[in-house]
C-alpha cells in the first residue's frame, strides 16, 4: 500500500477547504474511503483514508446530480 497517496481526515479537508466535520458528512454520503487499522469498518479503532483523486471524482459526479435534480425541479414550473 502506498501510504503517500492515502490522506486523512484532516488532510483531505485541508486539500479540498473544509472541515473535517464535512469529511464525515461525505462519508455519510457514500465517499469513496478505506478503512485501515484495528477495524476494517466504520467504528472504534478504524482509521478512514482518503484518495484524492478518487475524492474529486466523486465530488464532480455529485455535483453534476445535484445540478440534473435542480434543473429538473425548474423546468416543471
Amino acid at each position: 500500500m502506498n501510504e503517500q497517496r492515502f490522506k486523512t481526515r484532516r488532510e483531505i479537508a485541508d486539500v479540498f477547504g473544509v472541515g473535517v466535520r464535512m469529511i464525515s458528512h461525505w462519508m455519510r454520503e457514500g465517499c469513496p474511503v478505506i478503512y485501515t487499522g484495528r477495524v476494517h469498518r466504520p467504528g472504534k479503532g478504524c482509521h478512514p483514508r482518503f484518495v484524492v483523486e478518487d475524492m474529486e471524482q466523486w465530488l464532480r459526479k455529485r455535483s453534476e446530480k445535484k445540478r440534473d435534480i435542480m434543473d429538473s425541479f425548474f423546468k416543471k414550473s
